[in-house]
């Protein structure tokens, strides 16, 4: 029954993975990769930088410490692990992103989990989505020690549903120049120290039933922080011990039905 609704999602080429190797070669259009229960894939190693790939789909971005993924020109790719988020990608570098995509369409991640094979302070986020259109996220972790778990720049119609991002060591997320971004049903816990959510020249940013739980940010002028002339919504969210300068940094929201408990403004 997987199978088959993922068949229908992201084409009718289904490839099944357990490494690196099988993982790269199956990145392509109109098609479903499935990641095999239990698998656990290090997608870039500590100290390797690979050179230019045949492929037109696969990039390496290198930094300080090794390179990250790039899956790039794809349209209609369902990425999916078996099992109750028993299958893992991974990054060895803590100066890269775990997985990267640019210049995408029709893409959907599905029960996995995203992170660095060891914690401590990076450079980059765990998820990169950049000038993609059509981008959703459902029943993924997203854990530390990535700077935050999700970066979004230049992109429409983004879906974060029934996720979490925990442990990141910067903050929650970064979201650019983009339209349409909807994250409902999420957790976001246990992150900390600069910020929580930062919104920059976006619209349509909707947060719907989401947690927001153990969070600290020190540096930016809110937890949630909205660069935007638009309003962001956010309606039937918790917040539960966050400790921060302030819960917003304007009364450019939209606020309705929340709960907030044990906030500690600093500032």
């Amino acid at each position: 029954m997987l199978l088959m609704a993922l068949a229908a999602q992201g084409g009718e080429d289904i490839y099944r993975v357990s490494d690196r190797e099988g993982f790269l070669e199956a990145i392509g259009p109109d098609r479903t990769i499935v990641i095999e229960q239990g698998a656990k894939i290090v997608l870039s190693f500590l100290d390797d930088f690979p050179g230019p790939l045949e492929s037109s789909h696969i990039a390496w971005n290198s930094n300080f410490d090794g390179s990250s993924l790039v899956i790039q020109n794809v349209e209609n790719l369902v990425i999916a692990g078996e099992g109750t988020r028993e299958s893992a990608l991974m990054a060895e570098p803590r100066y890269v992103f775990v997985l990267e995509f640019q210049n995408c369409r029709d893409i959907m991640l599905q029960n996995l989990k995203l992170g660095h094979t060891t914690g401590g302070y990076c450079d980059s986020g765990v998820l990169g989505v950049k000038n993609c259109n059509g981008f959703t996220v459902e029943d993924c972790l997203l854990f530390g020690c990535g700077t935050e778990g999700l970066t979004v720049n230049r992109s429409e119609d983004l879906i974060l549903t029934g996720s979490e991002i925990v442990d990141c060591s910067y903050g929650i997320m970064t979201c650019s120049y983009s339209q349409n971004l909807n994250f409902e049903d999420c957790v976001f816990r246990d992150n900390e120290e600069y910020y929580g959510v930062d919104i920059f020249d976006c619209s349509g940013v909707l947060f719907s039933r989401c947690l927001f739980r153990n969070n600290r940010a020190g540096f930016t002028p809110g937890f949630m922080n909205n660069g935007s002339e638009v309003p962001v919504r956010v309606e039937f969210c918790s917040f539960d011990s966050i400790r921060c300068t302030a819960l917003f940094n304007c009364e450019n929201f939209v606020l309705e039905n929340n709960e907030f408990d044990h906030i500690t403004e600093t500032e």
